[in-house]
């Protein structure tokens, strides 16, 4: 198990406190700042707030090291979501013996095998987990605890939060977020308590015998799409979502937004490109400064269900590589191209870049239906590390309708199973005329009518 704690500015280490932390009333808050007034508290909040002074994650001492050669083996996933589809299937199965926690493990169990053979495996939850309320499978998203427990039984080590459904349930679901995680023994980065330091460095030490320390970064270029209150609650109440607002495509609002909020409240976002480009420079070398030998950044961006990254993200990626060995990125809930890119000067290493690992499990449909499983090595050879390749498992989220009583469920239920590129790509030949159908639970014949796979009530 990774030892996890964090490093005061004082530079002592000090253990994370997962206490349940206060609760403030995103009501009151909503009362008290109308629109007219947000300009007014932003301007009166800016000289009584501290600067966010990036507080990092790490471990307590540096990773033995065998002066051997080894090797280790990472696995990125996408998107994590919890759709209706997903808990109704999960409450279905939960009697089932290979079900896992409450039932979640059974739509993963297909994979089960390539997340636990691996050194370490990661991804992206894009949902908020707060116990004390009743969990939803719409908008505004709320996980089961159980999902979590099903996550850490399938074998993943970390689970990177700062996305734009974190604050579904307010700036408290994401404080109760991280603590339900650490609580299951899941290590994670990207909130942290409201109007604390961001925490933008996670340190981890993978392996056994021989170990490596491999430093995680995590942002998003989005916050909530739920409406301007849960926006106003993170910018006056929480501050508590790694939020950076790279994205040059972003609407005009947006960057305005950005550019006033990050000179008025700078604890709450950082705002632009270039501030960013600098800020990943900065926590890069925290992390290598802390003992980290390999530095992957994890990003939520991108444009919605594109097939292909917007050339914006492919500049960012490359600027972000000559600080970071690896940036994969998670959001658009399609999958995008993965390259390794040839580093600048004698001696760097190549980085790897994933700029969308499509969705892991969730409910959208069409191409949003296909996932990648990203599984990468390094290896230390005469004492530094060095980036060996990746290999693509493609995956695809399958729907199937239960018969009872001779009549159709009028709600599917689905599963996660392993597929090939080959698939893939003929599914995008044939995008244009192609609507997936959802066959009978246990039948191989996709014989319900095209018309009752349409999804588009669950969203997300």
């Amino acid at each position: 198990m990774p030892v996890l704690c964090g490093i005061g500015r004082d530079g002592a280490v000090r253990t994370l406190n997962t206490q349940a932390w206060p609760r403030e009333s995103r009501r009151l808050v909503l009362q008290a700042f109308s629109l007219g007034a947000v300009s007014v508290a932003l301007l009166l909040l800016s000289g009584a707030l501290p600067a966010n002074a990036a507080e990092g994650v790490s471990a307590e001492a540096p990773a033995s090291r065998s002066s051997s050669d080894a090797t280790w083996q990472l696995l990125a996933t996408g998107d994590i979501m919890t759709h209706e589809a997903v808990v109704r299937t999960a409450r279905s199965m939960a009697s089932k013996e290979s079900s896992g926690a409450g039932g979640y493990g059974w739509a993963l169990r297909d994979i089960r095998s390539l997340v636990s053979s691996v050194d370490l495996a990661f991804g992206n939850l894009e949902f908020p987990v707060n116990p004390g309320r009743p969990v939803s499978g719409d908008t505004p998203f709320n996980g089961d605890p159980a999902y979590l427990a099903a996550l850490k039984q399938l074998g993943f080590d970390v689970l990177f939060v700062a996305n734009n459904h974190m604050l579904d349930q307010g700036v408290e679901g994401a404080e109760t977020t991280r603590t339900a995680l650490r609580d299951h023994g899941i290590l994670t980065l990207g909130a942290t308590e409201r109007r604390k330091p961001w925490e933008e460095v996670l340190t981890v030490d993978v392996g056994k015998a021989d170990k490596v320390r491999v430093g995680f970064l995590n942002y998003t270029s989005g916050l909530s799409d739920l409406g301007l209150g849960y926006n106003l609650e993170h910018l006056l109440v929480g501050r508590n979502i790694n939020y950076a607002l790279f994205d040059e495509g972003m609407p005009v609002v947006k960057r305005l937004y950005g550019e006033f909020a990050g000179r008025a409240l700078p604890s709450a976002v950082i705002p632009n490109r270039q501030a960013f480009i600098e800020r990943v420079a900065q926590q890069a070398g925290k992390a290598r400064a802390g003992g980290a030998e390999y530095v992957v950044a994890f990003l939520h961006w991108g444009k919605r269900e594109m097939l292909q990254p917007q050339p914006q993200q492919e500049a960012l990626a490359r600027a972000l590589c000559r600080h970071v060995d690896a940036v994969i990125g998670a959001g658009p809930h399609t999958l995008q191209p993965v390259e390794v890119i040839a580093g600048d000067g004698a001696g760097a290493r190549p980085c790897l870049v994933a700029y969308s690992l499509g969705n892991l499990i969730a409910v959208h449909g069409r191409a949003a239906s296909f996932g990648m499983m990203l599984k990468f090595e390094i290896r230390r050879h005469l004492g530094q590390i060095q980036f060996v390749g990746f290999k693509r498992q493609f995956t695809r989220i399958d729907r199937c309708w239960e018969r009872s009583m001779g009549e159709l469920d009028s709600r599917p239920r689905l599963e996660v199973k392993r597929t090939t590129a080959e698939e893939f790509r003929a599914f995008v030949r044939d995008l244009p005329q192609h609507r997936p159908v959802p066959a009978v639970c246990g039948s191989p014949a996709n014989d319900i009518d095209p018309i009752a796979s349409d999804f588009s009530g669950e969203r997300g």
